[in-house]
């Protein structure tokens, strides 16, 4: 194992190259390493800790094929990390594990089943997700104020989208809910810009301000018998001409 503070500080270090024995990397080994350009990570690595990374100089970043889990704050203020590739065997990222990194895109793999909160909150360039098809719920403000976004698929597995998920993301103008989506939380969409929902039939709770202040236009919400709104749900859009 790389214990922890092994390297932290280290402001000279620019590349590294982990040894085929190690199988966990430990919290905060290589935290505010700002010089810090290259990694690899070999297969043998099992488990990233807490800050691991937090605010080094990481370009891009390759997680070993047997990484089950990426604590804490692991890439967090990681501002010029702009590619990551998540391997499938990664069943776990913490809270705030990419948030304020500079990534621009990311792939949710197929093994994970939720994605924490604030996973990737504050990620101003990210401009690409895509959702691994058994995620079941997305954390609270895992992608809020992403601002880059323009577009989301949310797949079938999701059954819990979180408050203020995708907040403030004032480029999101399309967004695609799975059938089997049950809640949306508080604010979720609060700020975007979108102009028009597909509301699935097996949604029975939309929380307060969900999509507060959008610009929506239509709204087509599918028959749910038992569906439930909180206050405000639309509220701040005035133009809203077509609701089913």
């Amino acid at each position: 194992s790389i214990g922890e503070d092994a390297f932290s500080f280290d402001g000279a270090l620019e590349n590294v190259i982990i040894g085929n024995n190690v199988s966990h990397i430990n919290r905060a080994a290589f935290v505010s390493c700002s010089s810090l350009e290259s990694v690899i990570i070999p297969d043998s690595v099992e488990s990233i800790g807490d800050w691991a990374f937090h605010k080094s100089g990481l370009k891009n970043m390759v997680i070993g094929e047997n990484v089950t889990s990426i604590g804490e704050d692991a890439f967090s203020a990681c501002v010029n990390l702009k590619s990551v590739t998540i391997s499938d065997s990664v069943r776990g990222i913490e809270k705030s594990a990419f948030a304020g990194s500079g990534l621009e895109s990311v792939t949710i793999p197929d093994g994970l089943t939720r994605i924490a909160n604030t996973a990737f909150f504050d990620c101003q360039r990210l401009r690409s997700v895509t959702i691994g098809k058994n995620v079941a719920s997305i954390g609270e403000e895992a992608f809020y104020k992403c601002m880059l976004l323009t577009t989301i698929t949310i797949p079938d597995s999701v059954i819990r989208i979180g408050d203020r998920a995708f907040y403030l993301n004032v480029h999101l103008s399309n967004v695609v809910f799975g059938r089997g989506l049950i809640q949306i939380g508080i604010a979720a969409f609060w700020g975007c810009v979108l102009t028009s929902i597909v509301i699935p039939p097996n949604v029975q709770y939309i929380k307060g301000s969900a999509f507060g202040f959008n610009g929506l236009k239509s709204i087509e919400i599918g028959p749910s018998p038992s569906l439930m709104l909180g206050s405000s749900v639309f509220a701040g859009n005035p133009d809203i001409f077509n609701m089913t």
